[in-house]
């Protein structure tokens, strides 16, 4: 049992200045537990995933982009979507020398 201090009572504490239990109650959320719907219309930026691509859809008003990764996981290019775009997309390319360093940027 508890006592008011946080420290146990009645025994010895096997692990002394170790945090005390969690109050009554008190207990980490459901894996599929969710937050408040979000009201029709909301504002909320959606992510999207890929196997070497990753993607950020923000809200009208908002650029959303797609960023690629190599085989070592590092970021070969990204594209900034931009409806006044040519190609609807604007793109920044990324290149690595034979050490990993980023020796050139191009868009």
């Amino acid at each position: 049992m508890w006592g008011d201090q946080g420290r146990t009572s009645g025994f010895t504490d096997p692990f002394p200045g170790a945090a005390p239990a969690p109050p009554a109650g008190f207990r980490r959320p459901d894996a599929g537990a969710r937050g408040p719907a979000a009201a029709p219309g909301a504002r909320a930026t959606r992510y999207e995933y890929g196997e070497d691509w990753s993607k950020v859809v923000n809200p009208a008003g908002a650029s959303s982009y797609q960023v690629f990764i190599d085989a070592l996981g590092r970021t070969s290019r990204v594209d900034t979507f931009n409806p006044a775009a040519f190609d609807g997309f604007t793109s920044m390319r990324y290149t690595y020398d034979a050490h990993g360093q980023l020796v050139k940027a191009t868009n």
